[in-house]
């Protein structure tokens, strides 16, 4: 399936207003054309707080940003950080946000 079903989809679906987060493995990286209407309403985890590798595909070396977290731009977002984890190829986001 292409992406950009999956992506259309997504932004049919999402409520474009305050106190909003969209979050998950879209299967794409950070600098997908795909995410320009959701860069356009809300923050990504890693650009506004995240520290060192975005990547969170890794397999040993950081590969691939394929799991995000976007909040709305009514939300601050405090903290953000990945957290390793030997129960998936994938490494979790942890980002902590303030109303």
């Amino acid at each position: 399936m292409p992406r950009y079903w999956e992506l259309d989809y997504v932004d049919e679906h999402i409520s474009f207003g305050e106190q909003t987060m969209v979050l998950g493995d879209f299967n794409l990286p950070y600098e997908s054309l795909y995410f320009k209407e959701i860069k356009r309403h809300f923050n990504h985890w890693f650009s506004s707080k995240g520290n060192g590798f975005r990547e969170t595909w890794s397999w040993g070396l950081p590969l691939l940003s394929l799991d995000h977290i976007w909040v709305s731009k009514d939300l601050e977002i405090l903290d953000s950080k990945k957290l390793n984890s030997l129960e998936s190829d994938h490494e979790m986001i942890k980002t902590v946000i303030k109303r």
